[in-house]
C-alpha cells in the first residue's frame, strides 16, 4: 500500500474511533459528564523495502526494528469534543490530514477545527511524501 494512503488509513480510523468513544447526547436534566476515549493502531509497514525519511541521502528499510504506531485520543466535556492524534512519521502532508480530518468529521460530527493531528518527526519511519 502506498504510505501516503498507510498514513490516511491508520489516522482515520483512530480518529472515529477516539471520537466515537466519547460522543454522547446528554440528557438535559443530568450534569454534563467528561467522557474520554483512547486508541492506538500499529502502522509498520508489512512489505518491503520502503524508503525512509531523513538524512541528506536516500534510504531504505527492508525490516521493522521498532513499532510504528498512530495514537488518538478524545476528550469532550459534554458541549465540546477534541480529538488529538500522533502518527509516528518524519511529516504528514497536508492534503492528508486534511482528507482524513474530513472524513472523521463526517462520519462523527466533530468539527476538523477540534481535531488535530501531528507526527513524532522519527527519521527511521517510511517516507510518506
Amino acid at each position: 500500500m502506498n504510505p501516503r494512503r498507510r498514513l490516511l488509513s491508520a489516522a482515520l480510523p483512530l480518529l472515529l474511533l477516539a471520537a466515537g468513544l466519547v460522543i454522547a447526547q446528554p440528557d438535559a436534566e443530568k450534569p454534563l459528564p467528561f467522557q474520554a476515549g483512547a486508541a492506538v493502531v500499529d502502522r509498520a509497514p508489512s512489505s518491503f523495502p520502503v524508503r525512509v525519511n531523513g538524512m541528506f541521502t536516500e534510504r531504505t528499510a527492508d525490516a521493522v526494528v521498532d513499532p510504528l504506531t498512530a495514537r488518538a485520543l478524545a476528550l469532550a466535556d459534554g458541549r465540546t469534543t477534541l480529538v488529538l492524534c500522533v502518527v509516528d512519521s518524519c511529516m504528514v502532508p497536508r492534503g492528508i490530514l486534511d482528507e482524513a480530518k474530513t472524513k472523521a468529521s463526517q462520519a462523527t460530527g466533530v468539527p476538523v477545527d477540534r481535531m488535530l493531528i501531528s507526527a513524532t518527526h522519527t527519521h527511521t519511519a517510511p517516507s510518506s511524501m
